[in-house]
């Protein structure tokens, strides 16, 4: 019988795998963004970036792709995709609601400063 983690396909155990953990690092990303844990996040976005690399080398390794391992990848990669487009629509709500707090900000130091001038 053969080994499943070395048959050289998409679905083989240790891509599936890397693609799970890829899926589930993303998925914290997401909490952690909606959370506003920014320092969490740009640690679990490093350890992620990494693991995608790594998947891509094997990936790449596995070149030409049989339509059924294409399938499997483009599957994992669309998943991959809608959620970090969620994961920047949160990032860009955060950065929308911090700018418009800084900007009430200085708006309230200009009015205390002109308030105080003599």
């Amino acid at each position: 019988m053969a080994d499943d983690s070395t048959s050289g396909t998409a679905d083989d155990s240790a891509l599936a795998r890397q693609f799970s953990l890829a899926i589930k690092a993303s998925h914290e990303l997401l909490q952690l963004a909606r959370a506003e844990r920014w320092q969490d996040f740009e640690r679990q976005f490093r350890q992620r970036d990494a693991l995608l690399q790594r998947i891509d080398a094997e990936v790449t390794g596995m070149l030409p792709l049989s339509e059924q391992d294409s399938a499997i990848i483009s599957e994992k990669l669309q998943q991959l995709r809608e959620l970090n487009d969620q994961i920047l629509t949160v990032a860009e709500l955060s950065k929308s609601a911090t700018l418009g707090e800084l900007a009430k900000d200085r708006s309230a130091r200009k009015a205390l400063a002109a308030y105080n001038k003599p």
